[in-house]
């Protein structure tokens, strides 16, 4: 248990830093900035998932073939 002691007296000391005061203008920016962003965000992820539905359709379809293979008599 010392030596974890010691570990820990020996950690760098973070300067202490004031946090920005925001205008209520200001947050309400930020978070508008942010709910764009997150619509974007869902938007691209909705498009992956459609396309990520259709490739494994058409694998699926490609694997379906594949297993049957046609006989020529």
């Amino acid at each position: 248990m010392e030596q974890n002691d010691q570990e820990r007296s020996k950690a760098p000391e973070w300067p202490q830093q004031e946090l920005p005061v925001l205008t209520p203008e200001q947050v309400i920016e930020w978070l508008d900035g942010f709910r764009q962003f997150m619509w974007e965000v869902w938007q691209h992820n909705a498009q992956l998932r459609k396309d990520w539905e259709r490739l494994n359709q058409q694998t699926s379809a490609i694997k379906d073939t594949s297993h049957n293979p046609v006989r020529h008599e």
